[in-house]
């Protein structure tokens, strides 16, 4: 009787499984090398790089979104007149933490304790008040709703812009009512930028906890926390570069998730500096737009109301005026990452679709 031959690897039953795995990685590094033209421990000459055509400034994207939003004015009018009311509804209207902060800000600045705030100094620290009273009090539940419908109208203004940019026609009730459709495939990129921004996160946590303890207290030791930390930070931010194009593309309708990731990653190769300084330049956009807009409201409340807790000024006007704010920061925002899209699609020649 004929001894049993021992199987081979590609017979047995992980054989087959291994083999495709093999296929499947070889097949993934030869796309990323047609992709990119760098290689490992080789220096790449500015000979071999592709050329690229140059993007549009932070403010001509910023003019090209401000266009957009006169042109649909009333539109984006009548939908952040929709989000304010109910984001402020589920905030529950009023946060009486700022009653409290203002009450110790009176208190500490009334002159008896030695220091008196100026005017400019007691709009940032009312600023800074104002927002950790709105997230710091506020419910889970309540958190997560309005995460909820700050995507959906991230999704809504996505779509006018698109359909504008298509010269297709729409309506307010179009975009709310279908836009939703793309709600999974954004929610799971965003879900991506969040991991994503876990070293960065955990950099800043490791180095204020350390240096905050009194643990290190060495120079060397300190530079070489910070030293790590920059690098975990700057790992964060070559990743969420892409993946903040990638909430663009992920709206698209029949968009899946890694398809719009995948898609982001070529749009963004060899631009990623460039699409990192126009995405900071719109963070400083965002801030100085809030405290030009409403820095001096936190200062008139204060002066008007002092630290009174049943003002109507504190109690209606500031929390409704906050979310106006947001609802017009949001579609900024959401326009703005937009025709940043669109520009990186036209320099690009056409990546992924639409």
């Amino acid at each position: 009787m004929a001894k049993n031959k021992k199987k081979s690897p590609s017979q047995s039953r992980y054989g087959a499984a291994i083999t495709n795995a093999k296929h499947h990685l070889r097949r993934k590094v030869s796309e990323h090398r047609e992709l990119s033209p760098h290689r490992t421990f080789r220096m790449t000459r500015k000979s071999e790089l592709p050329r690229l055509r140059r993007l549009p400034s932070w403010w001509r994207l910023s003019l090209r979104a401000l266009a957009l939003i006169r042109d649909q004015l009333p539109k984006i009018v009548i939908m952040v007149l929709i989000y304010a009311p109910l984001a402020w509804f589920i905030t529950g209207f009023y946060a009486q933490n700022f009653s409290d902060f203002k009450l110790a800000l009176s208190l500490f600045g009334s002159g008896a304790s030695g220091f008196v705030y100026s005017d400019l100094e007691q709009a940032f620290v009312l600023f800074g008040g104002f927002f950790s009273s709105q997230t710091e009090g506020l419910a889970r539940d309540s958190l997560v709703i309005l995460n909820v419908l700050t995507v959906l109208f991230w999704l809504a203004f996505l779509w006018i812009a698109r359909h504008v940019i298509a010269r297709k026609a729409t309506s307010v009730k179009q975009a709310i009512y279908t836009s939703g459709v793309a709600f999974v495939p954004f929610v799971l990129v965003l879900l991506t930028f969040v991991i994503q921004m876990l070293p960065a996160v955990l950099a800043v946590i490791i180095l204020s906890g350390m240096t905050g303890s009194g643990f290190v207290q060495q120079p060397a030791e300190i530079a070489l926390l910070a030293a790590l930390a920059i690098l975990l930070i700057v790992l964060s931010l070559y990743f969420v570069t892409s993946t903040l194009v990638a909430l663009q593309i992920a709206a698209l309708p029949g968009m899946q998730p890694w398809a719009a990731l995948k898609n982001a990653r070529k749009l963004v190769m060899g631009r990623r500096l460039a699409v990192l300084r126009k995405l900071l330049m719109l963070l400083v956009i965002v801030l100085l737009g809030w405290l030009l807009l409403f820095a001096p409201a936190l200062v008139a409340d204060n002066a008007l109301c002092g630290d009174e807790n049943t003002c109507w000024s504190t109690t209606f006007v500031l929390p409704l005026y906050f979310y106006l704010l947001c609802g017009a920061a949001l579609a900024f925002v959401s326009i703005y990452m937009y025709m940043l899209y669109r520009a990186l699609l036209d320099a690009d020649d056409g990546v992924a679709g639409e």
